[in-house]
């Protein structure tokens, strides 16, 4: 009980109203924020067959200025779970949904790929990978997203303005399409 009033303190102001009276949130439905940060979101979304093997989701980072679109891959043994940067979907033919931006021809290097760890709500990290169907995690933490945007967002796909984006953990803040 004293675990679950923690997690509800600590995810109560990030949450709209009524996210938590209707129960768990499917993985594909997550939308985070940052505390204080105005123009930052993450969302999870379904990749259909374009996901990875790690997860059938995509992760999109929506800031002020642009979105970057990721697919979540995982590492054999202790190396975690990555980010890889991909082209958004809807802006390219169906055949190439998914595909990592370092196979496009005008791609001059891969984007290193970015730490992603799920957490619960009492800060412990969930191993495996998002996927569509599952509960979402209350937390998502990218401690590389920042300096990312900030020296390399063009290798993200982004339009290499610099951006800034806290270190701070994702919470989760609503459930459902947006």
């Amino acid at each position: 009980m004293r675990a679950r009033l923690a997690c509800l303190a600590v995810l109560t102001p990030a949450i709209m109203p009524g996210a938590l009276a209707a129960g768990p949130c499917a993985a594909e439905s997550a939308r985070y924020v940052q505390r204080g940060d105005k123009g930052t979101e993450l969302a999870l979304l379904a990749a259909g067959s374009f996901g990875s093997a790690a997860s059938n989701l995509f992760l999109r980072v929506r800031t002020a200025r642009q979105s970057y679109w990721f697919r979540i891959q995982a590492a054999n043994g202790y190396g975690g779970l990555t980010l890889e940067a991909i082209r958004d979907p809807s802006s390219v033919a169906p055949a190439e949904r998914g595909q990592p931006i370092a196979d496009a021809p005008d791609t001059a290097e891969p984007a290193t790929p970015l730490r992603l760890i799920p957490l619960r709500c009492d800060l412990t990290e969930i191993a495996d990978a998002p996927r569509a169907g599952s509960v979402a995690p209350a937390i998502l933490f990218l401690p590389d997203l920042g300096p990312a945007l900030w020296y390399d967002s063009a290798e993200l796909g982004g339009s290499g303005e610099r951006e800034l984006v806290s270190r701070s953990a994702f919470v989760l803040a609503a459930c459902g399409r947006r």
